[in-house]
């Protein structure tokens, strides 16, 4: 299942294309395309990815709040609580959308510098939690060429025929750029065996150099370089901005005040524990950056949002996708009040 479904009528489908992209580029999966195969129903595709999204965008336009099919998927996510509006012309909501606030990206160009556009992103993460790090990205398409490259013939050399009963000898080939290691060999004897990454016959003693040097240095590079960020992802789930972080919640397990369920499978649970902690680091330091009315008015967002926290029960990742969101929610905001302080 795709983590966002895109509703939109089908003359807006370069918009739902570029939406989709743009979204797949930052790691999230789309489903948009709605080409049905051959002997399946609507409801086995497109209502099948409708029901499992965890986050259905619907683009209204003078056409798409026409459509009968985009109004009924957006009712289906509004009764779910997954609905993200978003307004691509400048038109009403039909009646019964109206009172949900949409994104305005009437006028948005496909890039993702606009303050909307931002703004939406983070709406998204903080619905569905945020997508996933760049190094795990950037790892999965590394794996996939990795796979392409070995799949390829070797172009630096051709690899004689065991079988070949031409008695003329392969000239010796340049296997390395080093031009240390050749290969030659005789095809007089087509009888060969395998014996520790080597291929041995009568007249034949073929080496078989090791997958790290078959690779071209583009991928070595590409490897080291996921390595790198990989190590320095994992240090910083450990640091923000210099300060580590204690492995127990930010609040007192102990105190009567938490003992409702959500708290308290917080404190049973390192990785919400280690969250919780993320979060309340990132808060204080951005409250402590801000006016008292401001200060005043983000406790204020901060307890509706403990409040909405406490609905997921003893539901993990209910509780793991709050913290997610709020955390991106909280490091946006830290990081536009250092930019606007530094300009």
């Amino acid at each position: 299942m795709s983590d966002i479904f895109i509703s939109y009528a089908s003359d807006d489908r370069p918009r739902a294309e570029t939406f989709a992209h743009t979204l797949e580029g930052r790691g999230w999966s789309t489903f948009w395309d709605r080409t049905i195969p051959i002997g399946k129903t609507w409801r086995e595709t497109i209502g099948r990815e409708l029901n499992g999204a965890r986050c259905v965008i619907v683009l209204w336009s003078k056409t798409s709040i026409q459509s009968s099919w985009v109004q009924e998927e957006a009712d289906d996510a509004k009764q779910r609580g997954l609905l993200v509006p978003i307004l691509i012309e400048n038109v009403e909501p039909p009646i019964g959308f109206r009172s949900i606030q949409a994104a305005h990206l009437e006028n948005w160009n496909g890039t993702e510098s606009t303050e909307a556009f931002r703004r939406l992103i983070a709406d998204i993460a903080a619905l569905i939690g945020p997508p996933p790090k760049g190094a795990e990205i950037e790892g999965r398409k590394l794996e996939a060429e990795v796979e392409r490259e070995m799949a390829l013939p070797d172009s630096h050399h051709t690899s004689p025929s065991i079988d070949d009963p031409s008695p003329s000898v392969m000239q010796p080939v340049n296997l390395f750029d080093q031009g240390t290691q050749q290969i030659s060999r005789s095809t007089r004897n087509a009888s060969a065996s395998c014996d520790n990454g080597r291929i041995v016959g009568a007249d034949t003693d073929v080496e078989i150099p090791p997958l790290w040097v078959r690779l071209t240095p583009i991928i070595k590079l590409k490897y080291l370089a996921t390595l790198i960020l990989l190590i320095l992802l994992g240090l910083g789930s450990w640091k923000f901005y210099g300060e580590k972080l204690d492995p127990n919640p930010a609040f007192d397990c102990h105190d009567p005040s938490n003992n409702a369920p959500t708290p308290q499978i917080i404190c049973r649970i390192a990785a919400l524990a280690a969250k919780d902690r993320n979060m309340n680091v990132i808060f204080r330091r951005l409250s402590d950056g801000l006016a008292a009315a401001q200060r005043a008015a983000l406790f204020q967002q901060q307890r509706l949002w403990l409040e909405q926290r406490d609905t997921c029960g003893t539901e993990v990742r209910c509780i793991s996708d709050y913290y997610d969101g709020r955390i991106t929610v909280l490091k946006s905001q830290y990081d536009q009040l250092h930019s606007d302080t530094a300009h």
